[in-house]
């Protein structure tokens, strides 16, 4: 059962904002122990790219690389692992850069239907400009809930209240009503996932109209998938995106190309402890 904020996610993992790296960037993970690892990554952009700093914060949203050569550090503890496809009963996760940015996420499996979750962004040094969030999470077999408040730097105090049900054996239906009380607005979204046969249609309706959004995935075989992806803003026209990723062990393949003509492909490789990155 997916949480209604992660409704989308098999359409926009293909299809979605990306982030393309201009330039060269490693990964590297270091195991230390069965539940402790590190990693370090290293992006070094070409020399072509110019820096905005006005635009910064913007360009890291929209999924862009930096201008600038980057180091970033991030540390991970799991515990209670009982099985490798369901979250741990601890985890603590922390990254920082050589930008001052500082991320910090805590998850607690407090039983087996409620989750608990804090989380702390910081751009810079100014923490002002941090966003700190708390969820409260619960799931069973046929519904998923959250409960979320969190300090935006932008838009203040905003509360949601999120549920997914499942109505039928191949339909589910989910809402989302969020509260930003800094500026007394309440927005509502919608959101479907319909099964027939082997195939997924998606339908939602996000912020109150702000977006529409249509998907479709066709298995075509084990790890290869085939989607369409239909997105209609008042404010910015409709765009339309077919594509196709393939899957393997170590190997993620995915093309795509929309209504306006832009083509894009994307290949990682892993294998741990390193992992590689090619888009175009």
């Amino acid at each position: 059962m997916p949480a209604f904020e992660r409704l989308l996610d098999p359409v926009l993992g293909i299809t979605g904002e990306h982030e393309f790296i201009k330039g060269f960037k490693f990964d590297i993970a270091i195991p230390l122990s069965e539940y402790f690892q590190i990693s370090q990554t290293w992006e070094i952009p070409n020399s072509g790219i110019k820096e905005d700093n006005g635009n910064m914060m913007q360009a890291m949203m929209m999924g862009k690389g930096p201008a600038k050569p980057t180091y970033s550090f991030m540390a991970q503890l799991a515990k209670e692992v009982t099985n490798p496809y369901e979250a741990p009963g601890l985890l603590m996760m922390g990254k920082a850069d050589g930008e001052g940015r500082v991320d910090s996420v805590l998850l607690k499996k407090l039983n087996n239907n409620f989750m608990l979750k804090l989380s702390a962004n910081f751009m810079n040094s100014k923490t002002e400009d941090g966003a700190l969030a708390g969820d409260l999470e619960y799931s069973d077999n046929d519904s998923e809930g959250a409960v979320k408040l969190q300090h935006h730097p932008m838009q203040g105090l905003v509360g949601s209240l999120q549920y997914m049900q499942r109505v039928h054996r191949n339909l589910m239906l989910g809402f989302d009503y969020t509260q930003l009380f800094s500026h007394k607005k309440s927005m509502f979204s919608y959101g479907s996932k319909v099964f027939l046969g082997s195939h997924v249609l998606y339908a939602s309706s996000i912020q109150g109209g702000a977006q529409y959004h249509l998907g479709y995935i066709i298995p075509i075989r084990r790890g290869t998938n085939f989607v369409s992806h239909y997105k209609y803003e008042p404010e910015g026209g409709s765009t339309a995106i077919v594509g196709l990723k393939q899957r393997a062990e170590t190997v993620d393949i995915s093309a795509t190309i929309n209504s306006k003509g832009k083509a894009t492909t994307i290949l990682g490789i892993k294998s741990v402890p390193l992992g590689l990155k090619l888009c175009a």
